[in-house]
C-alpha cells in the first residue's frame, strides 16, 4: 500500500495514501511499535533493532514527500490527536514545509488560530520550525498571518456582526426567555466594541475607518444598553451566580464545596423561571429599547451597501500587503507537482482591488479581485457566516472521481465481476465525452469564513430565470402564487395531506409552462451548432453531478446551489454544507429525491430528454464509481472521520432522528446514575466534584456533565466517540450499499447499473416525491 501510494497517474495514489493515513492514526495512537513502523516506512529512518532489517530499509524512502500534498488538510486535521503520532505528524509536516511551504502555510495558519490549545500549539511548533529555516519563509509566515486575519475581518464586518448577533439574541431573549443565552451572544461584541473605543485615539490600523465609523454612529447607543444590562445583572447576582461563568462552568475549583450539586443548580433553576414568569425585566426591556433602534439602523443601511473601499475596511491590505512573497490563495495545486523546482514559479500576491463588492443576499459575501505577479486578475468569494472546510474536502472527492472518469474503467475483473459479467472497455470517458466536475479552489480561513475562486462566466439558475422572467412581464414566483391561492385558506399547502398536495402540485403544473431555461438557452446561442453543444454540455454535465451527488447524499440543491455555464452550457453545483443525506433527514421538509430533475431541467435536454444523453451518461458515470468504489470508500471514510468534520454527522436540536434522539436520551440516563454514585460518595467525603454546564450542542445536548477524578468527563467524551463512530460506520454503509446496488434491496441481489439509474431517475422526478418538498426549493421549476 506504501508503494502505491508512492506511484503517481495510478489513479489510486490517493486512496493508498489515505489508507496508510487511517492506519496511522487508528494503529499508532494504540501501539507505539505500530506508530514506529509506520514512521519507518515514511520517513526510512531506523526506529528499533527488531524493525531493522534490509526488507524495511528498502520499504523507506519509497513514499516522496509530493505523496503527501494532496492530503496536506487530513495531516493538519490530526495533529493534535494523539501523543505518540503527534511528533510523526510534525515531522512529516515539516517536511512538506520544507521544499513546499505554500501548500502548508495558509491550513497552518487556520489551525494556529484554533480555540482548542493542543491544536493550537501543535500548528506553532510546525510554523516556528519553517521560521527557523530561511527569512523567506519567516517573511511568508508572517504575512499570511496578516493576509487571513484581515480577511476574516472584512468576511463579517461589524454592522453585520451586529446584525446577526441582535436577531439571535432577540429570539433567545423574547421567544424563549433566554436571558443567559441572549448574554453569551451580545457580550463578545460588547468586549470587542470597548476595546475598539479605548483606541479610538491611536493613529493605527489595528481600528479601520470602517469600525471607528461604527463606533461613532452607534457606540454610545450600545454602551447605554450594556449599562442596563449590568444593571439588571448586579440586582440579580444570587440568581445569576452558577450562570455567570464564561465557560459556563458551576466552579472552576476542587473539593466538596466548590460547586453547587444539582439540587442547587435545580432551585436556581426554578427561582429563574419564576421570575421568567412574572416578566418583569425593566432594565432589560431598556436596553432592549436601544438595541432595536440600532438594529433597525443598520437593518435600513446594510441593502445600500453595495461596494467597499478597501482602505476603509482594511487599510494593512489596501497599503501594507504588496509585492508579498506570499502565493495567491489557490493558485498553488498539489495535483499538478512535478517536482521540487514547481513552486520557484509560484504566483505571488502583488496587491489587492481597491474596491470590493458585496453580493446583496442574507449572508453578504464580498467579492475581491488579487493582482498576481503573473500580471492576472484573480477574482475570489469571500464568505462569512460559512464553515468551508467540509466544502474543500468535496473538491477533494471531485478531483479523484475526474481522475477516475478519465482513467475509465480500468479496474481489476475481479472487482466488475460484481457489476456485470460483460467485460468493460477501458475507456476514458473524460477525453471522448467530456464527463467531469467543474470544481474551483476553496481556502478556508477560520471555521466560520474563507476564499472560494470566483467561478467566470456562470449564473445561478434562480438569477437566469429571474432575468427572463423580469424581462418578459412574467411573475417570477407564478407557481407559488397559484399554489397558495389554490391551496384552503384555513390550513395552507403545507398543512394539507399527501393526496391533497400532490392533486394541488399537479394541477399548478398542468397550467403553467417550464420551458424557461430551454428557451433562454436557445436564445443565448449565436448559432445552431453552438446551441447543440451547449444543450449536450449541459445534459452530460448534469447527468454527471446527479449521480456523483446521489452517491455523496448531496442535499439542498435548490436554483441557488446550481450554476450554468454562460458559454458551455455546462453545470456547476456550490455549497455542499449538506452532504450524507442530511436534508433527508431534516425534522421539516425533509428531502425526499435523489437529486434535483425538476420539469425545468429536464425540458432543456435533448429532444429525448432524459431518455437520450442524460440516461446514456448517467449510466457511464454510475458505472465508474461502482468499479472504483475502493478508491472512493478511501477517501470518504477519511471524510467521515475527519475530527473537524466529524460533528456535522450527528444529528443536531433542529435536525434530530428519534434513534439519534433514543441514544442521546439513554446517554444522559447513565450520566445521571454517574451523577448519583458520584453524589453519594461526595456525601461520605470519598471525593471531590465539579459541575460544568453546557448551552448548546456539540455532539448531543449536554445540559449537565459531572468530573469524577476524570472519569465521568472520559466517558462523556467515549460516548460522544462512539456516538460519532456509530454514525460514521452507517454513512459508510450507506454509501457502499449505493456503489454495489444494494441501495433499494437491501440483502437481497444486487441491482445492475441500468436498474438502479432507472429507480434513481423514477424518484427525482415522481410528484409525490416532490410535491412534499420546501416551496423554496422551488420543486415546480
Amino acid at each position: 500500500m506504501i508503494r502505491g501510494s508512492g506511484e503517481g497517474g495510478t489513479g489510486t495514489d490517493l486512496q493508498d495514501t489515505l489508507r496508510v493515513l487511517s492506519l496511522w492514526f487508528k494503529y499508532g495512537s494504540k501501539s507505539l511499535l505500530v506508530e514506529k513502523a509506520l514512521s519507518y516506512c515514511v520517513f526510512g529512518k531506523q526506529a528499533t533493532p527488531e524493525l531493522d532489517d534490509e526488507k524495511n530499509r528498502e520499504v523507506g524512502g519509497v513514499v516522496g514527500i509530493d505523496t503527501w500534498l494532496q492530503v496536506i488538510t487530513q495531516i493538519i486535521a490530526r495533529i493534535d490527536q494523539c501523543s505518540q503520532t503527534k511528533p510523526s505528524m510534525e515531522e512529516l509536516l515539516n517536511g512538506i514545509g520544507r521544499q513546499y511551504p505554500q501548500l502548508v502555510v495558509f491550513p497552518l495558519t487556520v489551525a494556529s488560530q484554533s480555540h482548542l490549545p493542543q491544536r493550537q500549539r501543535a500548528a506553532n511548533r510546525v510554523l516556528a520550525q519553517m521560521r527557523e529555516e530561511s527569512d523567506l519563509k519567516k517573511r511568508i509566515i508572517s504575512q499570511a498571518g496578516v493576509v487571513s486575519r484581515e480577511l476574516i475581518r472584512v468576511a463579517i464586518l461589524w454592522n453585520e456582526q451586529w446584525h446577526e448577533a441582535l436577531q439571535d439574541a432577540s429570539r433567545l431573549f423574547f421567544t424563549q426567555k433566554d436571558i443567559y443565552g441572549m448574554y453569551s451572544v451580545l457580550k463578545p461584541l460588547h468586549t470587542i466594541l470597548s476595546d475598539g473605543a479605548e483606541r479610538m485615539n491611536v493613529n493605527d490600523f489595528d481600528l479601520t475607518p470602517n469600525e471607528r465609523q461604527f463606533i461613532n454612529q452607534y457606540g454610545k447607543e450600545l454602551k447605554e444598553a450594556l449599562a442596563y444590562c449590568n444593571d439588571w445583572e448586579n440586582k440579580n447576582k444570587q440568581l445569576f451566580a452558577t450562570l455567570k461563568d464564561k465557560s459556563n462552568e458551576f466552579g472552576n475549583g476542587h473539593g466538596a464545596g466548590a460547586a453547587n450539586p444539582p439540587n442547587a443548580m435545580h432551585k436556581e433553576e426554578d427561582r429563574l423561571k419564576q421570575l421568567k414568569a412574572s416578566n418583569k425585566y425593566p432594565e432589560l426591556n431598556s436596553a432592549w429599547d436601544l438595541y432595536y433602534l440600532v438594529f433597525r439602523k443598520i437593518n435600513k443601511a446594510l441593502p445600500h451597501i453595495t461596494s467597499l473601499r478597501m482602505k476603509q475596511v482594511s487599510p494593512r491590505l489596501a497599503f501594507e500587503a504588496k509585492e508579498l512573497d506570499l502565493a495567491v490563495p489557490g493558485t498553488v495545486d498539489p495535483n499538478r507537482v512535478g517536482g521540487g523546482e514547481y513552486f520557484k514559479e509560484d504566483v505571488k500576491i502583488r496587491g489587492f482591488a481597491e474596491t470590493i463588492q458585496v453580493i446583496n443576499s442574507k449572508q453578504r459575501p464580498k467579492k475581491l479581485m488579487v493582482y498576481g505577479s503573473d500580471g492576472k486578475e484573480y477574482m475570489f468569494l469571500l464568505k462569512g457566516h460559512e464553515d468551508l472546510r467540509q466544502d474543500e474536502r468535496v473538491m477533494q472527492l471531485f478531483s479523484l472521481i475526474n481522475t477516475l472518469l478519465a482513467l475509465g474503467t480500468n479496474k481489476s475483473s475481479d472487482q466488475s465481476k460484481t457489476e456485470t459479467k460483460k467485460p468493460e472497455s477501458k475507456t476514458s470517458y473524460n477525453r471522448e465525452q467530456q464527463l467531469y466536475i467543474r470544481g474551483y479552489a476553496i481556502i478556508p480561513l477560520s471555521p466560520n469564513s474563507g476564499l472560494i475562486e470566483w467561478v467566470d462566466h456562470h449564473d445561478t439558475l434562480h438569477a437566469l430565470i429571474r432575468e427572463y422572467r423580469e424581462n418578459r412581464k412574467i411573475k417570477l414566483n407564478k407557481e407559488h402564487f397559484l399554489i397558495t391561492n389554490l391551496a384552503p385558506e384555513n390550513s395552507g399547502y403545507d398543512l394539507l395531506n399527501l393526496v391533497q398536495k400532490l392533486e394541488l402540485f399537479e394541477e399548478v403544473l398542468s397550467v403553467t409552462e417550464s420551458d424557461d431555461l430551454a428557451k433562454l438557452m436557445y436564445l443565448k446561442s449565436g448559432n445552431s451548432e453552438v446551441w447543440l453543444t451547449r444543450r449536450i454540455n449541459y445534459t452530460r454535465s448534469l447527468a454527471v453531478m446527479s449521480m456523483v451527488g446521489y452517491v455523496l447524499g448531496l442535499g439542498d440543491r435548490h436554483p441557488s446551489n446550481l450554476m450554468i455555464d454562460k458559454k458551455t452550457g455546462g453545470v456547476t453545483h456550490i455549497d455542499f454544507g449538506d452532504c450524507f443525506e442530511v436534508a433527508m433527514h431534516r425534522n421539516k421538509f425533509p428531502e425526499k429525491v435523489p437529486f434535483r430533475l425538476t420539469r425545468m431541467l429536464t425540458n432543456a435536454m435533448e429532444i429525448s430528454g432524459i431518455e437520450g444523453n442524460f440516461r446514456t451518461t448517467a449510466e457511464k458515470v454510475m458505472r465508474v464509481l461502482r468499479l472504483n468504489r475502493d478508491s472512493l470508500m478511501a477517501v470518504l471514510d477519511a471524510f467521515v472521520h475527519d475530527p473537524l468534520l466529524s460533528w456535522r454527522l450527528v444529528t443536531t436540536k433542529t435536525e434530530s432522528s428519534g434513534n439519534m434522539e433514543e441514544e442521546k436520551d439513554e446517554s444522559e440516563k447513565k450520566r445521571k446514575k454517574k451523577w448519583e454514585k458520584a453524589e453519594r460518595e461526595r456525601e461520605s467525603g470519598n471525593m471531590s466534584i465539579s459541575v460544568k454546564v453546557k448551552k448548546g450542542v456539540s455532539v448531543f445536548v449536554v445540559s449537565q456533565q459531572v468530573v469524577y477524578h476524570g472519569e465521568v468527563e472520559e466517558e462523556r467524551r467515549r460516548e460522544e466517540m462512539e456516538l460519532v463512530e456509530k454514525k460514521a460506520v452507517s454513512v459508510l454503509n450507506r454509501v457502499e450499499a449505493k456503489l454495489t446496488g444494494k441501495d433499494f434491496r437491501d440483502g437481497e441481489e444486487a441491482l445492475d447499473v441500468t436498474q438502479q439509474v432507472e429507480l434513481l431517475i423514477e424518484q427525482a422526478t415522481s410528484h409525490e416525491r416532490l410535491c412534499q418538498s420546501y416551496m423554496g426549493w422551488c420543486p415546480f421549476w
